[in-house]
């Protein structure tokens, strides 16, 4: 790849006046982390950075975490915009002193020494087509420069980005970008360069290991974000997936092949993400309905993608056939759904465990047609719930949070029984289940007061603990092993 040379060098006067957006400035007020000054040279890159000498290699979710940094910090544009000295930033995660501007948002995030303008950032950098930007690789014109940080959609050219563009709002993650469109944040599309930093690493590849009894990986939604957090021989592991924001729900599972896929509402639309050569993909589900709530899994005969989700209050069954997605709803379905499970019988049959009208409804297929029977023997009001079948005996099992209780509910070939899950306290907002085939024991990776939670039985009885070193704020989670 050629490096795109700088052909003029401007001041960061400029360079200040080119990234602000035209709009009437509103005075940010001075942050007790922002000092005045003409020049400052980096001396750390912070935690984020493990404390890294600045201007080494830096991995791609490094950089995204570095500018979500900056959006969580509400870190202002340069108070003074236009004029001399300039607003610089340092915090314990990211290090600095970095300039606050579009491309001092970058210098940071790229853990450079220094914090060049627009017109410098090419020579740190080597131009690349657009449409082969991956999350940390930058768009940069004469007079602003954006953080790509993902696709929505590849195929329509749309995207995420971070920008540094005014003083009347701070960093921001946006969620407009398209490389069809005439103009990004108020300047010509025409006159962005793609450019990817000559030290920009890809994360390492090594996926969580492969599905097992033992193993488990769990696809989290943390503050938004989507987090894969998986055990090996080595413990717990929690790593962010780039590029994906603003999700409200999701579905997961293993495809045939060993692949991670996950159908998830992103920025209120379906999104299909899922691994491919190592690499994370994501991109739109074309369903035109508002989806609420979802349950996911392939099915065992033909290996299609099966969704089951609400739209509306209504369930429809979304799947794949011939390459194609297809979108209709389940008929014989009437009432207004708020939770659901959604799991394969060996046979190929589709059973959904769901809240229809508040009360707990099973959803099956049966020799090719749906049925709908109240679960008997159920009371008391559900927010949520999980479910799975035992496939060596074909028990089918739920764990649904009843009046703010875990319940157990699972049926013993002819009567449903309904238990509390003893030991386990707090507030739960999303269950996932799992049953293991050899042995019968459940595993459910469950939100607890806002903290991922492991509840499972074995030969002593039930047990629930914190998964150890993953992240609070979480609001949703889905799991797969192999059973």
């Amino acid at each position: 790849m050629s490096v795109l040379k700088s052909t003029s060098r401007r001041t960061v006067g400029v360079l200040a006046a080119s990234c602000i957006a035209s709009v009437v400035l509103a005075t940010v007020p001075a942050h007790a982390d922002s000092v005045q000054g003409i020049s400052f040279s980096s001396t750390s890159t912070g935690a984020l950075g493990k404390n890294a000498a600045p201007g080494g290699q830096v991995t791609r979710s490094q950089v995204i975490s570095r500018a979500q940094d900056w959006v969580d910090q509400y870190v202002p544009y340069s108070s003074n915009g236009l004029q001399a000295p300039y607003s610089w930033w340092s915090d314990a995660q990211t290090g600095g002193r970095y300039r606050q501007d579009c491309s001092g948002l970058v210098s940071m995030a790229w853990q450079l020494k220094d914090s060049p303008t627009t017109n410098g950032l090419p020579s740190y950098a080597n131009a690349i087509n657009k449409w082969d930007m991956q999350p940390g690789d930058v768009l940069n014109s004469d007079q602003h420069v954006v953080i790509f940080a993902g696709w929505r959609d590849k195929n329509a050219g749309t995207f995420n980005y971070y920008q540094e563009s005014s003083r009347s709002r701070p960093t921001n993650y946006n969620t407009d970008g398209n490389l069809n469109a005439s103009m990004l944040s108020s300047h010509p599309m025409s006159g962005y360069t793609a450019l990817r930093y000559k030290n920009i690493v890809d994360d390492p590849t090594t996926p969580p290991p492969a599905p097992s009894a033992n193993n488990r990986t769990v696809e989290a939604i943390v503050g938004g974000a989507l987090h894969e957090i998986y055990t090996d021989a080595n413990g717990w592991h929690d790593s962010a997936v780039p590029g994906v924001g603003n999700l409200t729900t999701l579905g997961f599972a293993y495809n045939p092949a060993g692949q991670r896929v996950i159908e998830a509402v992103e920025n209120g639309a379906l999104h299909e993400i899922y691994t491919e050569g190592g690499t994370w993909h994501d991109s739109a589900v074309p369903v035109s309905g508002t989806i609420d709530t979802l349950g996911f899994a392939y099915n065992p005969n033909t290996g299609q993608r099966v969704i089951e989700a609400v739209e509306g209050g209504v369930l429809h069954e979304i799947y794949t056939e011939g390459g194609t997605w297809h979108d209709s709803a389940v008929p014989g379905v009437g009432g207004n759904i708020s939770a659901l499970g959604f799991a394969y019988t060996t046979s190929g049959d589709r059973v959904i465990e769901a809240v229809e009208n508040g009360a707990l409804h099973e959803i099956y297929t049966e020799g090719g047609t749906w049925h709908d029977s109240a679960v008997a023997g159920v009371s008391g009001n559900i927010s949520t719930l999980g479910f799975a079948i035992n496939h060596a005996t074909g028990q089918r099992v739920i764990e649904a949070v009843v009046d703010g209780t875990l319940h157990e509910i699972y049926s013993d070939g002819t009567t449903w029984r309904d238990n509390v899950v003893p030991g386990v306290s707090g507030t739960i907002t999303s269950v996932s289940v799992k049953v293991k085939n050899n042995t019968g024991d459940r595993v459910i990776e469950a939100v607890v007061d806002g903290t991922l939670h492991e509840i499972y039985t074995d030969a002593s009885g039930w047990h629930d603990g914190v998964i150890p070193g993953t992240p609070g704020g979480a609001t949703g989670v889905s799991f797969d092993l192999t059973i």
